[in-house]
């Protein structure tokens, strides 16, 4: 594949994008021939008005083809007069339920926002009242009416919230009762470890999408004058860079909408979040001026270029519409600093530990078999040399492809300054 420019790049794919609109409903599916839903559309719609390119000019709000995914997302409201939200459909038995998301409501608000429905529309009247309607006491979100909130459900009403306020909406007269703050401050207080600076305190599998999606919650209300969290914001930002293998993982989280749960918790129309994060780590990156051009940053480039398929589209673990939408959105963010995806360049590793290791352990082994040949081995020492091969052999499994300096940097000990976060 050729190495084009980012902005060459950003039109290849928002080429692709729009030649995978469905020309009946206006929406976008999963991926191309499959069926259409809410949620694709809405991050196709999100990511072509943030930063999707026609022959060097910007997607705008008012180009037929965004007004016509736009009335897709509108047709698929339901609820009442006063509120409104998007429900995922299942059938099962013959019986079709529906099941209200908060996630899709929360992405389908951001793009009607974006795509120029303010203050004076119903269907984004009604979404927001339907996300305050279902805030919990916490002041955070769940998955589902009634349910506890969690974090990623919270940061997406958030970003809808921030996105209805730069629209018009005024949650700023009565402080006490403005339900960004309070969610800010709940997700602040109740999910970062004090600590090491992360989201999710319970580490597992999810800490490093909950922090990614967490810090850009923190910064779309920084760059709206709400900036009361910039230390909690720097500290989250110095996690992912401390820990760049979690700020990049592939992960799926469950989406546990249905309120219908078994004996081990799991409910039939609950449906699986997938996301690579490192799509969504460089716009978070890219957002701040001090890691915009980091390490980090700089290798995420490189990820996601080694993602992008000759079609235009780029891999989630397929092409996706949805990863090509979050690709457009990291991108379009970093392409000041980053004008065409840098060259992967081989870096010293120095010498690897395993390789005395295997050494030493087929030395002792040729000893071993040529004692027991002559006749001078004993059983104590046969038993003493088995348990010591045994023991390099392990050590060669966890720690051979690690380098000496790798080994000695991860007990404490350095010959170089490891203060420089932009290395």
């Amino acid at each position: 594949m050729d190495d084009p420019t980012v902005q060459s790049i950003i039109e290849t794919s928002t080429r692709w994008l729009l030649n995978g609109q469905d020309q009946i409903s206006g929406g976008w599916a999963e991926r191309h021939g499959t069926s259409v839903n809410v949620l694709n559309t809405a991050e196709v719609i999100i990511a072509l008005l943030d930063g999707g390119l026609i022959n060097g000019a910007k997607v705008e709000a008012g180009d037929s083809r965004i007004q016509k995914a736009v009335s897709f997302i509108e047709e698929k409201q339901t609820g009442d007069e006063i509120v409104g939200f998007w429900q995922r459909e299942i059938t099962e038995d013959g019986t079709t339920r529906n099941l209200p998301d908060p996630l899709r409501s929360s992405f389908a608000l951001q793009a009607l926002i974006k795509a120029g429905r303010g203050k004076n529309s119903g269907s984004v009247t009604k979404g927001v009242a339907w996300l305050l309607k279902i805030r919990n006491a916490d002041n955070g979100w769940g998955y589902r009416k009634g349910s506890d909130s969690e974090i990623l459900p919270t940061c997406c009403a958030l970003l809808s919230l921030l996105k209805a306020r730069e629209a018009g909406w005024d949650f700023d007269s009565e402080p006490d009762k403005n339900p960004i703050t309070k969610g800010l401050k709940s997700l602040v207080e109740n999910y970062q470890d004090d600590n090491s600076g992360s989201f999710n305190r319970s580490g597992n599998y999810l800490e490093g999408l909950h922090t990614v999606y967490a810090v850009l919650v923190l910064q779309a209300a920084r760059q709206s004058g709400l900036s009361a969290y910039i230390r909690e914001e720097n500290n989250a930002l110095d996690w992912l860079l401390q820990h760049p293998d979690k700020a990049s993982r592939a992960v799926e989280e469950i989406i546990k909408i249905d309120p219908i749960r078994d004996q081990k918790g799991y409910g039939k129309g609950d449906y699986g979040f997938f996301c690579n994060t490192y799509l969504i780590l460089l716009k978070v990156l890219s957002n701040s001026a001090e890691y915009s051009d980091s390490k980090l940053a700089r290798n995420t480039m490189i990820t996601i270029g080694n993602m992008r398929d000759e079609s235009g589209g780029f891999y989630g673990y397929r092409v996706f519409t949805w990863s090509t939408a979050h690709a457009i959105c990291g991108l379009n963010s970093a392409k000041s600093k980053f004008p065409q995806i840098p060259q992967s360049t081989p870096e010293y590793v120095g010498t690897k530990v395993g390789t005395p290791i295997l050494a030493f352990a087929i030395v002792m082994f040729l000893g071993v078999v040529y004692m027991s040949v002559m006749g001078s081995f004993k059983e104590l020492q046969a038993v003493i040399c088995a348990f010591l091969m045994l023991a390099l052999l392990l050590a060669y499994k966890f720690i051979g492809e690690k380098t000496f300096a790798e080994l000695t940097k991860g007990l404490g000990i350095s010959w170089s300054s490891l203060s420089d976060k932009k290395k």
